[in-house]
């Protein structure tokens, strides 16, 4: 219908804009946010929206929840190994990538 607006829908508390979901898993520019306080509350009512491969972390993770950066030195999955944030299931997994030689066994003591 011609002259008919539609009413724009507020997004639920649940609900997460796609440009915001790929902001936090994968960027660290706050342009798309504002600026880096607005980013740093939207990973503290998002993070639990954001999905990632296991044995990584979003970048907002790496910026806001870790305990020290990321050591871009270090594999990811070596790193939260070392921190001791890897879940019991990731642990499992990153064994069994070890035993079928898709990863190494850490050798030293980092």
């Amino acid at each position: 219908m011609a002259g008919t607006k539609r009413k724009r829908r507020e997004a639920r508390p649940d609900e997460l804009p796609e440009a915001w979901h790929w902001g936090l898993a994968l960027s660290s520019d706050p342009a798309i946010f504002g600026g880096e306080a607005q980013r740093k509350a939207a990973w503290a009512k998002y993070s639990h929206l954001i999905e990632t491969n296991p044995c990584t972390r979003p970048a907002a993770w790496w910026l806001y929840s870790s305990p020290e950066p990321r050591n871009e030195g270090e594999q990811e999955h070596e790193q939260l190994e070392r921190l001791g944030v890897l879940t019991p299931e990731e642990r499992g997994l990153l064994a069994g990538w070890r035993a079928a030689g898709i990863f190494r066994e850490r050798t030293d003591n980092r």
